[in-house]
């Protein structure tokens, strides 16, 4: 008799794990370009606009020559601060070598005065183009996400653009940069419209828990159920003091 053996061979396979977190920022959230020019039709806007209709900036050299850094575009969210922990890049829908080749995020408090680094590196953007225009999806579409460890929260950012792929092809485009993160949850106090009462309001939906007493790591805190506006409490003199705080999922 003769024998056989049956020899498998498996190709290598890259998988990019996608995260569930939000773009913290959305169209029409005030966003300002820096470190050069845009064609019209091809301006900041379209960095953050939900869709692949591209941000193209000329660079520093103006588009003639090889391309000069770092461009880029500040974005203040308008819901408040927000902490982030990953980026995605889609590709714009012409010439691979006008894509970013390297990135930095930073982060600030005060309005764009002082910036702190939150996350930079190497870009390798995949070849594929994204037509103009399209939903963004970032299971069928070509992109790149980065992830990196942050435990700051900020309320403006400031991504930039140091080089492209090809300096030769003298400007930077990209289809759409989303910045995924998760909203800081607050409380905002206010005084209510009925004499001895205060409102708190939340800025986005989450569990409000109040307290007795703060005892750190001992205290009790008590579930008051699920918010999502503003919720009254009396605070006359004589009614005990009570503490509150606000979680999301």
């Amino acid at each position: 008799f003769e024998s056989c053996r049956l020899i498998c061979t498996m190709s290598v396979a890259t998988v990019t794990v996608m995260s569930a977190w939000p773009d913290v920022t959305q169209p029409g959230d005030p966003v300002t370009s820096f470190g050069g020019s845009s064609p019209t039709g091809e301006e900041v806007v379209h960095a953050i606009d939900n869709n692949t209709s591209k941000y193209l900036n000329f660079g520093l050299n103006n588009g003639s020559g090889s391309f000069v850094g770092p461009v880029g575009f500040v974005v203040t969210p308008s819901f408040g601060p927000s902490l982030v922990r990953h980026l995605r890049f889609y590709t714009g829908n012409d010439f691979p070598g006008r894509d970013p080749a390297h990135y930095s995020l930073f982060g600030s408090n005060d309005g764009g005065s002082t910036y702190t680094l939150i996350a930079s590196g190497l870009l390798s953007l995949p070849e594929g183009r994204n037509p103009a225009g399209a939903p963004l999806d970032p299971i069928r579409q070509h992109v790149q996400q980065v992830s990196f460890s942050n435990n700051r929260t900020f309320t403006t950012y400031r991504v930039s653009f140091n080089t492209i792929k090809t300096n030769s092809a003298s400007m930077m485009q990209i289809g759409e940069v989303e910045i995924l993160g998760v909203r800081v949850p607050e409380l905002r106090v206010a005084p209510g419209t009925e004499p001895g009462t205060l409102v708190l309001t939340p800025n986005t939906p989450g569990r409000l828990w109040s307290t007795a007493a703060l005892q750190g790591s001992e205290t009790i805190w008590v579930d008051e159920g699920p918010v999502s506006g503003p919720v009254v409490i009396p605070a006359s003199p004589g009614i005990p003091a009570r503490f509150y705080r606000l979680s999301v999922p």
